[in-house]
């Protein structure tokens, strides 16, 4: 999904793509309007900071971004977060209002090994937006984007010893027989990997129905969740 087709007219995609000052201010802003007054890591970009999108809060600080880079075209910050988070799929749009501003870096690094997971363990309906923020301005490609592999059944969770729900463990299949997925053994063919570019700055996709892990070499400068 692009900035663009969400936003039509207001030239977000542009300045988004071109001005690393620009996504750095939105950042910025949308800590001061959505994220947890409390969090000690608030205002440390190097840090992931999370709140609501959802939030009650006028989002003064988002509006004032987007004004001053984009003048009367731009929508208002409440506009902005509600278009991003209403996006839907098969008519689900994300519910729980939670929202993260996922640092991932900044710039490039390799991760050892995936690891697969689902956020919303035993939701069936939960749909997850993403916001890339990529690590350079008119980038393109992968590296910015959680990677994801598509699940043939809906699966079960077991929390574990630490009480860690979040990795997929069991489902049924066609003859209702229990089985077990072993989510550190996903073929390198069922991997999705999603690019990243003008035009191509969200993506969506069911919680329920895949499983994701950061990308397996990461170049952004962070990642927004809308869930």
């Amino acid at each position: 999904v692009g900035l663009d087709t969400l936003f039509p007219g207001a030239g977000l995609g542009e300045v988004f793509d071109e001005s690393s000052e620009f996504r750095a201010a939105l950042r910025r802003a949308a800590r001061e309007d959505r994220c947890d007054e409390s969090s000690p890591v608030r205002f440390d970009m190097t840090s992931s900071a999370q709140g609501s999108w959802f939030s009650r809060r006028p989002a003064a600080a988002t509006h004032g971004v987007l004004r001053e880079a984009l003048g009367a075209s731009a929508p208002t910050g409440d506009e902005f977060y509600a278009k991003i988070g209403g996006l839907t799929l098969d008519g689900v749009a994300p519910r729980t209002g939670h929202f993260i501003d996922i640092v991932g870096g900044p710039g490039s690094r390799r991760l050892a090994r995936y690891a697969w997971h689902q956020d919303r363990g035993g939701d069936t309906e939960a749909v997850t937006v993403m916001l890339g923020f990529p690590a350079a301005s008119r980038q393109r490609g992968c590296g910015v984007f959680s990677h994801v592999s598509p699940l043939s059944h809906l699966v079960v969770h077991e929390a574990d010893a630490e009480g860690d729900n979040s990795r997929p463990r069991e489902f049924s299949d066609e003859r209702g027989e229990r089985r077990f997925l072993d989510v550190d053994a996903i073929p390198e063919a069922s991997i999705v990997r999603p690019g990243y570019g003008r035009g191509r700055e969200l993506i969506v996709y069911s919680d329920a129905r895949v499983v994701h892990s950061a990308p397996d070499a990461i170049h952004r400068e962070s990642l927004w969740r809308f869930m």
